[in-house]
């Protein structure tokens, strides 16, 4: 497949999903007046969609069928998006984000195979660095446009997300039918017996990744009111939210660059140090420094995981859209522990300080079992 022409899709359809994902949330708090609470509930539901729809994803798109999938996706955001552009008010935003939430995790593990399919090994790694930052660059950028948009006509954050959909369009009608695989005795398919070890390394990587997207799955609902606390307005608080989106997007494009990290352990011991130095910066800095500090550190860790935890995957499992599910999973439940656990943590302690102790017990069972996980990791040549 046109590689070039599927990271358009990407690009376009990232900037959209972060609108809401991420964009929604500020939208929240400042024209419907959502509270905390109220925002770290909208971010649950939204979670607990994605993960149904992640692991329904590859049981409802047969082989060979993955453009059709594509299609009643982008179809079914053109609706919800429109509606959320024209019918204003706290019940529709509920709806059309679990909506949004369910087609947005049945989508990614479809582009996810087609980005990884029919390539070499080489040719895999090289294009899932390239997705990285195709689906990562326009994250800051969604963060950075939502404040003045919100700041000067609220509801065109939604006639923006139905626009782009739309541009979409053209691009899904030149996608092939599906995704073409390498065959079982291609010689440059993926052998493990050539790299052993690569599964608990997998496994180890999953434990840190879900780890990284349950915390900043806390922090997203949270940083509008931190940064309101901090007398951030808001034309400039989106901008300083995106600043872990600009870090991780630095780290997407240092290991596209510099491939010395496959198959080595220690990007695990990385992640089990930065993610909750930066959670802990980001939830009681004093300071807006600090918080940014945090921020930045954060965002160089989930990258370097992140992009770990799916290069092996899509090696291992062939480019499957079920490979890409497991993926996409996880990612989900990140987003709906992130918030289940500020929910927790805000109803039996007092503010920030108690949702940092939950993060840090989230945090030091996910390091424990990644650590369980590594040691069957033995050190490769990539």
């Amino acid at each position: 497949m046109n590689l070039f022409l599927l990271l358009t899709f990407v690009t376009l359809e990232s900037f959209v999903v972060i609108l809401m994902e991420r964009g929604a949330y500020f939208y929240a708090q400042e024209v419907l007046q959502f509270s905390e609470v109220k925002n770290l509930c909208l971010a649950l539901g939204f979670g607990i969609f994605y993960v149904v729809g992640a692991q329904m994803s590859h049981r409802l798109t047969p082989r060979g069928r993955e453009r059709r999938m594509l299609w009643i996706c982008l179809c079914g955001q053109m609706c919800l998006h429109g509606l959320l552009w024209r019918v204003s008010g706290e019940k529709m935003l509920w709806g059309a984000m679990w909506g949004i939430g369910l087609l947005a995790g049945i989508k990614w593990p479809v582009v996810e195979s087609l980005v990884s399919a029919g390539r070499t090994v080489r040719e895999q790694a090289k294009a899932l660095g390239a997705f990285n930052l195709a689906w990562s660059i326009p994250v800051p950028l969604s963060l950075a446009v939502t404040g003045p948009l919100l700041s000067r006509a609220p509801m065109g954050l939604f006639a923006l997300a139905l626009l782009m959909n739309g541009m979409c369009v053209p691009l899904l009608i030149r996608f092939p039918t599906g995704a073409k695989h390498l065959e079982d005795t291609h010689p440059e398919r993926f052998d493990e017996t050539r790299m052993p070890g690569l599964a608990p390394l997998l496994r180890a990587s999953r434990w840190s990744m879900m780890a990284s997207y349950i915390m900043m799955f806390l922090l997203s609902p949270l940083l509008p009111e931190i940064f309101s606390r901090l007398q951030v307005p808001l034309y400039w608080a989106t901008g300083c939210a995106a600043l872990m989106d600009v870090a991780r997007v630095t780290s997407f494009a240092l290991f596209r660059r510099w491939s010395g990290w496959h198959g080595k352990r220690w990007i695990l011991p990385v992640a089990w140090i930065g993610i909750p130095l930066g959670v802990s910066l980001c939830l009681l800095g004093p300071h807006l420094v600090w918080v940014l500090m945090g921020e930045i550190i954060f965002g160089l860790t989930a990258g370097l995981i992140y992009y770990a935890s799916i290069y092996y995957a899509m090696l291992l499992h062939h480019a499957s859209v079920e490979a890409g599910g497991d993926h996409e999973g996880l990612i989900g439940a990140g987003f709906a522990i992130g918030p289940g656990l500020g929910l927790v943590a805000l109803a039996l302690g007092s503010g920030l300080p108690a949702v940092l102790t939950g993060a840090l017990g989230v945090l030091a069972l996910s390091t424990w079992r990644s650590w369980r996980c590594s040691r069957g990791v033995r050190t490769l040549v990539s």
